[in-house]
């Protein structure tokens, strides 16, 4: 009898019911990595122009920045910097124009200013994101540039 009580307790119980604890956790974990890697550059592309899906913070500097914008090969650069627009800026294809969250028209040659601010990430994240890769595909910069706050047509 005593052998039947010890097989009893050793009996494993239970692992049927665990597997399914197993696979929510794994399934969480894999969508917690892709909306982690989601949020970690938050960016948002219409057409050429590349803004920010959220606003980032500001480099806590008085820094301002203007630049004049080229429109060359279907990209946006102020110099040799690819643009990275305050949220909600657009690209308007039939003015081809970008769009302020202001409501200012931005065409190609315009000059503006505006505050500066940071990437959340590393640059080379932030260029390798499926979407601003392609926005950037055929351009040649060699710095992003971030703006924050208003952007002031000069």
């Amino acid at each position: 009898m005593a052998i039947d009580r010890v097989s009893a307790l050793t009996k494993p119980r239970g692992h049927r019911w665990m597997w399914p604890g197993v696979l929510v956790v794994v399934v969480a974990v894999v969508v917690g990595a892709l909306w982690v890697r989601q949020q970690r550059t938050q960016a948002f592309v219409d057409g050429p122009v590349i803004s920010q899906g959220r606003f980032w913070p500001d480099d806590g500097t008085d820094d301002g920045y203007s630049g004049t914008l080229d429109f060359t090969g279907g990209c946006i650069r102020a110099g040799t910097a690819a643009v990275v627009w305050t949220a909600g800026t657009s690209w308007d294809e039939e003015g081809r124009a970008v769009v302020t969250p202001e409501g200012h028209h931005l065409s190609d040659g315009d000059s503006f200013s505006s505050g500066v601010g940071y990437l959340p990430m590393s640059q080379d994240d932030f260029l390798a994101d499926d979407a601003v890769a392609r926005a950037l595909a055929d351009c040649e910069v060699t710095e992003v540039v971030v703006l924050v706050g208003q952007i002031n047509p000069i």
